[in-house]
């Protein structure tokens, strides 16, 4: 008898034997751990900024110089890139040190 046989004609079988699988397979999943995985901090902070109906030129005039001019006041503050487009304005910000950026964080959230 081959597999296809038995397949067709005791599908239980088959339907017994999937269910078997899949409950070893979600055991085992659970029991994995994640030791590859490193932790894994960046100490960047993204704002964005949206002005409906304004040019790239506009923004970069109204946002992006008063946004930049008041976050490059914290602390610890690496470099500030942002990219203005029709609409939005994305600032990306980076610190030098993971301390600096958690103080700053905690400090702003008003914990």
């Amino acid at each position: 008898m081959s597999l296809t046989e038995i397949a067709i004609k005791r599908p239980s079988l088959i339907i017994v034997l999937f269910v078997v699988l899949t409950v070893l397979g979600l055991f085992s999943y659970t029991q994995l751990s994640y030791e590859l995985i490193p932790k894994f901090e960046a100490p960047i902070l993204t704002a964005t900024t949206v002005y409906p109906g304004a040019g790239p030129m506009e923004v970069e005039q109204s946002v992006t110089k008063k946004i930049e001019d008041a976050l490059s006041g914290l602390a610890g503050v690496s470099s500030i890139r942002s990219t203005s487009r029709e609409n939005i304005l994305l600032s990306l910000l980076n610190w030098l040190k993971m301390q600096m950026f958690r103080k700053v964080c905690k400090k702003r959230s008003g914990n």
